[in-house]
C-alpha cells in the first residue's frame, strides 16, 4: 500500500490539509515588529516628557506641606503658652476685689459714730430698695422697730416681715419679738445691724 493512502486512512488524515508549519516558513514569517507594540511604544516615549513637570508638582506639593506643618507647630506653641498664661492666678486683682469687703467689715465691727450712750444702729433695707438708717436705745422693745418699718414703707396695703442681721445675729422680728427689748433680742449698746424689710 502507498504511503499517501496510509495517511489518508490514517487517524491524522484530517491535519493533513493544514498549511506547513516546517523550520523553513517560520523562518520567513515575521521579521520585525507588530504595528501595535510600535504605536505602545511610541506613546510610552512621549510620556517620558511628562515626567519633569509631574516631579515639580510634587516638589511643591511637599514644600507645601513642610510650610503647613511648621505653622501648625507655631500655633499650637501660642496657644499652649496662652492657657499657661490664663492658669496664673491674679493676685492684684484678688487683693483689690477682697480689700473693699475687708473694709465693710471692719466698718461693721466698730461702732458706729454719732451714736449716743445705749443706743444701737439698725439699717433698714426696704422692699424698693431704699435703705435708710435709725438709731434705737437697747431698751426699746421690738415692736418699736416693727412701727418704725411701718412708718418706712411706701406700700402700707401689703403685708410685710423683718429679720434682723448682724454681729452674730440672724433671727426673724416677727409678734413674738415686740414684747422684747432689744438687748434681750442680744443687740448690744454701740452696735450696728441691718434690718431686712420685705413684702409680699
Amino acid at each position: 500500500m502507498a504511503v499517501g493512502s496510509q495517511v489518508a486512512g490514517s487517524q491524522y488524515a484530517a491535519f493533513s490539509g493544514l498549511p506547513g508549519g516546517g523550520i523553513g516558513a517560520s523562518a520567513g514569517a515575521g521579521a520585525g515588529p507588530e504595528p501595535a507594540l510600535l504605536a505602545e511604544a511610541r506613546a510610552f516615549l512621549g510620556r517620558r516628557s511628562e515626567r519633569p513637570a509631574v516631579f515639580s508638582l510634587a516638589r511643591a506639593a511637599l514644600a507645601e506641606h513642610d510650610e503647613w506643618l511648621e505653622r501648625t507647630k507655631m500655633e499650637d506653641a501660642a496657644r499652649q503658652e496662652r492657657r499657661e498664661l490664663l492658669r496664673v492666678p491674679d493676685r492684684t486683682g484678688a487683693s483689690a476685689s477682697t480689700a473693699p469687703a475687708a473694709k465693710a467689715a471692719a466698718a461693721a465691727a466698730e461702732p458706729s459714730k454719732g451714736l449716743r450712750s445705749g443706743e444701737v444702729e439698725l439699717r433698714f433695707h426696704l422692699p424698693d430698695k431704699r435703705q435708710i438708717t435709725q438709731h434705737f436705745q437697747a431698751s426699746q422693745s421690738g415692736f418699736d422697730v416693727y412701727s418704725k418699718a411701718y412708718e418706712l414703707l411706701r406700700d402700707k396695703s401689703r403685708s410685710f416681715s423683718m429679720s434682723i442681721s448682724g454681729q452674730g445675729l440672724n433671727k426673724p422680728l416677727d409678734e413674738g419679738t415686740w414684747s422684747f427689748d432689744l438687748s434681750s433680742l442680744g443687740l448690744k449698746a454701740g452696735q450696728t445691724c441691718d434690718v431686712k424689710v420685705t413684702q409680699s
